[in-house]
């Protein structure tokens, strides 16, 4: 068989392969950030000796914060998991006036373990999930801001709570291109060929196409 036949069926394998090289190499990995809230206004001492933190009372005194996270570039294209982590001191159980942790409006995130002074340094990490609040929210997305609350379980007033760090955490997958502004958007995993892929892949098969008319024309 003459070179000249072999040819077209040589670049259209060729350009089969730089489009899986390329679409192997165009898959997105998952990227997680976080945002740390700190308070500072006190300073611990004995067993919680260098732990800076804030008191808070109620009634008048309740905790409220807000914390934003950052996508990208490139910007979030879904979700796949999210959580606060909140460090506290003096939440006792045994008094049944447990401090609940809120997103902004009426949603509950869940209640806080007891801290009532313990062991070491006193202070206690609880982490609550908060995947399903993130994959309510509109993607593709360049920020999240959540806004967090406290209040107290019962109906005795006075309760304080020490709080040291929160911590928002989101793991995202990043929108996915073809390489130019200009190129449509995709999700994670459905990567997009290069454009120089294409033009190769199309030369191959023109050159094939050419090839098979002269071949009925013989």
């Amino acid at each position: 068989m003459r070179l000249t036949h072999l040819l077209p069926r040589a670049v259209v394998a060729a350009a089969l392969f730089a489009v899986a090289g390329a679409v192997a190499t165009a898959e997105a990995t998952p990227i997680t950030v976080t945002d740390t809230k700190d308070w500072n206004a006190q300073t611990g001492v004995g067993n919680a000796a260098g732990i800076t933190y804030e008191t808070f009372s109620e009634p008048d005194n309740l905790p409220s914060w807000s914390q934003t996270l950052t996508f990208g570039p490139p910007d979030a294209a879904s979700f796949v998991s999210a959580s606060v982590t909140v460090n506290h001191r003096g939440n006792r159980a045994s008094d049944n006036e447990m401090w609940l942790l809120y997103d902004g409006g009426s949603t509950l995130l869940g209640t806080l373990t007891d801290s009532g002074q313990g062991s070491g340094t006193g202070f206690v990490e609880d982490t609550f999930d908060l995947t399903s609040l993130v994959n309510l929210l509109t993607v593709p997305r360049s920020s999240w801001t959540l806004a967090l609350r406290m209040a107290d379980s019962g109906s005795q007033d006075g309760q304080d709570i020490d709080l040291d760090y929160s911590i928002l955490s989101a793991t995202y997958n990043p929108v996915v291109t073809g390489g130019g502004d200009d190129d449509p958007l995709t999700v994670p995993g459905e990567a997009v060929p290069e454009p120089a892929s294409m033009i190769l892949l199309g030369t191959g098969l023109s050159l094939l196409a050419v090839r098979q008319y002269r071949t009925r024309r013989a």
